[in-house]
């Protein structure tokens, strides 16, 4: 098993132009997994070069042998959400670790659980089928009244901690995710906003029976809300980077 530490980062996000710093990671190899944990000791000697940019990280697991990826919820939401988008350019699926994954895990057998596969599956075709005049009127409202794209999607954390997009209709405009349009509020008023999420059904990705999925700021909440030695490690971190945006829960 071989370990390596990364640095902190600096990331300069387009737009609003502020600092973002990501916590150490420590990685693991072992047979053919990258695991992703925080690392316990700052003062660790690092091994790894720095990566500079989303594009390296994406290179860099593009090189690698790893199949997949198994992270620490208690990175925090953006280091997630990088790692997340640098495992979907690479075509790796990426696993979140510790509570997050337990509480998401089917304690079922295989049969129980394909005959559930099977009902969520049927049961997504004829929702699509019998509401798809409402999809179609909604789109239609959509192109009137909110121009742009339909759809909007976000990473959420589904069985066994496994990351995927959730498919929504867009409720924001199109150039401005910081409010809500007349529209986005009519639709999450009644939830219609997530009736494109009976696609992530027919994936297999969601469930109409089954656990529901969590998204990805919840899911570091509750690992941070139950790791204690995650919440002093982020109390640690936040004293040395108190502007970090991710250090707020």
């Amino acid at each position: 098993m071989t370990a390596s530490i990364i640095s902190t980062q600096r990331i300069d996000f387009t737009g609003q132009q502020r600092d973002s710093y990501h916590p150490q990671c420590r990685l693991l190899w072992r047979q053919g997994q990258l695991l992703v944990r925080l690392a316990q000791d700052m003062k660790q000697q690092l091994y790894l070069p720095v990566l500079e940019s989303e594009q390296d990280l994406v290179r860099c697991l593009k090189h690698s042998p790893v199949r997949l990826i198994r992270i620490d919820a208690t990175l925090g939401e953006v280091a997630l959400n990088r790692w997340a988008n640098a495992c979907e350019q690479v075509g790796k699926p990426m696993f979140l670790r510790g509570t997050v994954a337990q509480k998401l895990k089917a304690k079922q057998s295989r049969f129980h659980w394909l005959m559930m596969r099977v009902i969520d599956a049927i049961a997504a075709l004829l929702l699509l089928i019998i509401l798809s005049p409402v999809m179609l009127a909604i789109a239609t409202m959509m192109y009137v009244y909110s121009p742009g794209w339909l759809f909007s999607v976000s990473w959420k954390v589904g069985a066994r901690g496994k990351l995927f997009r959730a498919i929504k209709f867009r409720t924001t405009p199109a150039n401005d995710d910081s409010w809500t349009t007349p529209l986005g509020r009519w639709m999450c008023k009644y939830h219609l906003d997530e009736l494109p999420q009976l696609f992530n059904v027919l994936r297999g990705e969601m469930s109409l029976v089954r656990p529901h999925s969590l998204s990805l700021s919840k899911a570091v909440r509750l690992s941070l809300k139950n790791d204690s030695s995650a919440r002093l490690d982020w109390s640690r971190l936040c004293a040395n980077y108190p502007l970090m945006p991710d250090s707020k829960f």
